[in-house]
């Protein structure tokens, strides 16, 4: 089910939650032999759930059974749910999505039509009220708001030349500058068949017009005893914090590390014991690379651009982290 979570993470962009639920808790409801045929798990997301279920063996299953097995389970549960399934042959998928069997294959391919209709609908209320920018978008901003020595002149540097420079595609950068445009953040000046961003307002004014569109840069967190040899130290959360501000280090040590180098590492099985509960170091796995502001941030130690420290830890109950940020940002404009 590990591989399933990562994989929709990958696909959606957003973080997700696994819950395991036990055979005895589906005991009274299933019958016994489908109980003893797959593996439950509950996905959360957006306040939206979905049962997935995976068979036990391999093999052990045929499109109808999982047709009529999964029809069975969304009745009796009042649920959307979704298979689980590993390698399987091409015409076995084409059947499935015949059969409407929502179904997950990590890697592979992802069908769920029904269960992303309820996350659109039950999310509607909200986008309409606020539509946040996404990951390119925002870095791009912060960037602006914390490049005092101007390295790059939006007004007169390409869509083209900035995909390059923050390593996404010329299309990403175009929908990016389009949705700073839509919120009348920046301006899009054109040039011939070139185009240009230009951001005409005040900085700091920017940034309080531009809060409420702004997203939480971290996707997910792991806990680990020991890091990867191939990881840049890029403190974060409250380790960061302490080297902005007076307050005291935390004990626990927080490092923030872009998802694409995440995963990477990942697949190759540099995250020994990875647990979302505790670990000596807590990797914060980030929407846009937190190594790139290195660039335009000069600290002590090598920590998150203080713009996205603050949104990854907006809402932290803590006085002393209110306060802290309170001057952090006063102290960049």
């Amino acid at each position: 089910m590990d591989k399933a979570k990562q994989y929709i993470e990958e696909i959606l962009g957003e973080s997700i939650t696994i819950l395991s639920v036990k055979p005895k808790e589906l005991g009274s409801v299933l019958p016994f032999y489908m109980t003893e045929m797959y593996s439950f798990c509950k996905l959360q997301m957006m306040n939206n759930s979905l049962l997935l279920f995976e068979p036990k063996h391999k093999d052990d299953f045929s499109i109808l059974q999982l047709s009529k097995h999964q029809e069975l389970i969304e009745e009796k549960l009042h649920c959307k749910s979704a298979v689980v399934l590993q390698e399987i042959e091409r015409f076995q998928r084409q059947r499935l999505i015949e059969k409407r069997v929502q179904f997950i294959i990590p890697g592979k391919q992802i069908f769920l039509p029904f269960w992303l209709i309820d996350l659109k609908e039950g999310n509607n209320h909200k986008r309409q009220k606020r539509e946040s920018l996404s990951p390119a978008a925002q870095m791009m901003l912060i960037w602006y708001l914390l490049d005092n020595k101007n390295q790059i002149d939006f007004s007169s540097t390409s869509l083209q030349d900035l995909a390059k420079h923050f390593e996404y595609s010329p299309m990403t950068i175009t929908k990016a500058t389009n949705e700073l445009a839509s919120h009348e953040l920046c301006e899009i000046k054109t040039d011939g068949k070139q185009k240009f961003i230009d951001f005409q307002q005040n900085k700091q004014e920017l940034w309080h017009k531009a809060e409420s569109y702004l997203i939480n840069p971290v996707l997910k967190t792991i806990f680990v005893d020991h890091l990867p040899n191939r990881i840049s130290h890029i403190l974060s959360n409250f380790s960061a914090l302490s080297e902005y501000s007076e307050m005291n280090p935390s004990s626990q040590r927080y490092y923030a590390i872009d998802k694409t180098v995440f995963y990477g590492l990942e697949k190759t099985g540099e995250f020994k014991n990875s647990n979302d509960q505790e670990g000596k170091y807590c990797i914060e796995v980030w929407k846009y690379n937190p190594e790139k502001f290195m660039e335009i941030v000069i600290n002590d130690e090598f920590a998150v651009d203080p713009l996205s420290l603050y949104l990854s830890m907006k809402g932290n109950p803590d006085e002393r982290t209110e306060y802290a940020f309170e001057n952090l940002i006063d102290h960049i404009w």
